[in-house]
């Protein structure tokens, strides 16, 4: 009998429900900071930038989390193998996890000063 990789995250583990839960609390605060953040505050405080970075940081680890996550296929069968995981993956939800992990706001602050100089 083949073992089962040590760094395959099962998804009935408590490992990945954890995991879970706490991408979800983050999901919920990223909605109603950013919305916070984007209709009541021009130029935000210190905590809504850092806040911004950490969530970024916490979805790349969850796309990476999502590499080794293991799954059930069609069949009913639990799917361990890493290629078979990552094709899942990338078919699937990759590319919205991709989008939302990209850091929007280090383009935004790089181009604002010059696109407000070429508006002036």
């Amino acid at each position: 009998m083949k073992k089962a990789n040590p760094s395959i995250f099962f998804p009935s583990s408590l490992c990945c429900k954890i995991w879970d839960f706490f991408i979800s609390i983050v999901l919920v605060f990223v909605t109603f900071v950013l919305t916070f953040e984007i209709s009541f505050l021009p130029d935000p405080p210190l905590f809504f930038k850092v806040s911004e970075y950490v969530t970024t940081i916490i979805f790349i680890l969850d796309i990476l989390y999502n590499f080794n996550k293991a799954y059930m296929d069609s069949s009913g069968s639990l799917v361990v193998s890493r290629a078979k995981i990552a094709c899942n993956y990338l078919k699937c939800w990759f590319w919205i996890d991709f989008l939302a992990s990209f850091p929007f706001f280090l383009i935004t602050s790089a181009t604002e000063g010059s696109l407000t100089q070429g508006l002036q």
